[in-house]
């Protein structure tokens, strides 16, 4: 370390022209890195469907079915995506197991096999197959319920459309 130092202290205009080309690398690295967040957040967007709002509850207008409903804007104009967890999850998953025979676990989490599952029932369904739950999908599906008093199962589209 004291022949770097004796070597620093002896030839100042290296040292300074090294202090440049450091501050010279700081700068162009600094304005890379916000380039590349800029870059990042433009390529990153929100999905068309994410205007509609998640589907967080079960429609309170559809009675005993449960159909994927949203609190935020009051309708079942809503969506659910991979990562979502909640009731709208749970009457998703209740449709495609009561329905449509998936034998998927109802635990209010859309994972990989909620998604495998979307995507086999909207095949069955005759719509784009693209693994999320919004409009054109709540209006083909059929939503598990169940009658009063028996506790029977039942399978009906949603009366309200999306």
């Amino acid at each position: 370390m004291t022949a770097t130092r004796v070597a620093l202290l002896t030839v100042p205009a290296v040292n300074s022209q090294i202090g440049h080309a450091i501050m010279t690398a700081r700068r162009f690295l600094s304005v890379l890195v916000v380039a590349l967040v800029g870059v990042g957040s433009v390529a990153v967007a929100a999905p068309a469907s994410a205007a509609l709002g998640y589907c967080n509850s079960y429609d309170p207008r559809e009675g005993n079915t449960g159909v994927p409903y949203s609190t935020a804007s009051g309708t079942n104009s809503c969506y659910l995506v991979a990562g979502v967890t909640g009731t709208g999850v749970k009457a998703l998953q209740e449709a495609m197991v009561g329905c449509y025979g998936e034998a998927i676990a109802v635990d209010s989490s859309f994972g990989p096999a909620t998604k495998a599952a979307l995507k086999r029932t909207q095949a069955k369904l005759g719509i784009a197959v693209d693994g999320s739950y919004g409009p054109q999908t709540h209006n083909a599906m059929l939503f598990h319920g169940y009658a009063n008093g028996s506790g029977a199962g039942y399978c009906v589209p949603a009366f309200y459309k999306a």
